[in-house]
């Protein structure tokens, strides 16, 4: 078996661990600017790392992939992936690898604006102690809404409820089962409903044809003068242009972008300036302990591909949401 990765940061152990999982392995590093990529792309078995689809070499095309039976993506999203992959092809994707790290990241965000930091790095910019009469506002008893209840969602809920904020989750199809922290949780026929009540909304939803421009000016101007939203889905969520407008008019109110669309946000973009938003470029996911969480997600859908039981791969692509 040729397993082809493109993901620079494998550790020897895992090296060693797949010849344990599958002897008769040749495990292959290569970026796609390398020589040799072309000719291992075509030889291969199983690809690992993020999809090449995007690409106009036609030698990296995906019915240039003869041999490929399996890609193992290292992002949670797949939109790339839409509508290009053969049909013969196992797909699995890194849902599970980033919900700690990016809840961490939306916590920080979370803190950085309800402590009023953003004005503290201002003033100490300036050379200025105090920041005026900004209101401190606690997060107990705050309302956060969470788009979207995956990895990420989930992660975000369990921390930010133990911290005394009060989660209600919003997604495709509500259940009655909840998940840790979470108190109630609504379809997404009722955000309308929800957002006028949230302190904050926490946007992690994948960018499909379900959820593109699903905060358009008039789900913005539902929100509260003083709400903030975090964005760590995908920058097709929102109206970025009704959403500079919204900042611009309600200065109690702010944002931390992740994601954008495009990305990045052209440089003339009104919310590159804006006091009240924080932008980071798609970094929420980063961690120092992704190789080994992805690594582990690997070996693990190895034993059951190696073993013909696909249907035991995790994460295994859904389209529905991807379409």
């Amino acid at each position: 078996m040729l397993i082809l990765s493109r993901y620079p940061h494998h550790r020897d152990e895992f090296r060693h661990a797949l010849r344990s999982v599958v002897p008769d392995t040749t495990f292959l590093e290569r970026a796609p600017d390398d020589i040799g990529f072309a000719e291992a792309w075509r030889d291969a078995d199983v690809f690992l790392g993020w999809p090449l689809f995007n690409t106009d070499d036609p030698a990296l095309q995906p019915d240039a992939g003869t041999n490929l039976r399996w890609v193992q993506t290292t992002s949670a999203g797949i939109a790339s992936i839409n509508g290009k992959a053969p049909e013969h092809w196992t797909i699995t994707t890194a849902a599970g690898v980033f919900g700690p790290t990016i809840a961490e990241h939306v916590l920080g965000l979370l803190l950085y604006f309800r402590r009023n930091l953003h004005l503290c790095s201002e003033r100490q910019r300036e050379r200025v102690w105090g920041i005026g009469d900004a209101p401190f506002v606690e997060l107990a008893g705050q309302t956060l809404l969470m788009l979207g209840l995956g990895d990420i969602g989930r992660n975000v809920a369990q921390r930010a409820a133990a911290l005394g904020v009060r989660v209600v989750g919003v997604r495709r199809e509500p259940s009655v089962h909840l998940p840790p922290g979470v108190e109630r949780v609504v379809g997404l026929d009722q955000l309308d409903d929800e957002l006028p009540a949230a302190h904050v909304v926490v946007a992690a939803l994948p960018g499909t044809r379900h959820t593109r421009g699903l905060l358009d000016a008039r789900r913005l101007g539902l929100m509260r003068d003083d709400a903030g939203f975090i964005n760590v889905g995908r920058g097709s969520l929102v109206d970025h242009d009704a959403l500079a407008t919204q900042l611009e008019s309600r200065p109690r109110s702010w944002a931390g972008l992740d994601v954008t669309h495009p990305e990045p946000l052209p440089t003339d973009h009104a919310l590159w300036g804006l006091p009240n938003v924080l932008i980071t470029p798609h970094l929420s996911g980063s961690t120092d302990r992704n190789a080994e969480r992805i690594e582990a997600l690997f070996l693990e859908n190895l034993r059951h591909f190696a073993g013909g039981d696909l249907d035991r791969m995790r994460n295994r692509f859904d389209p529905f949401w991807e379409y």
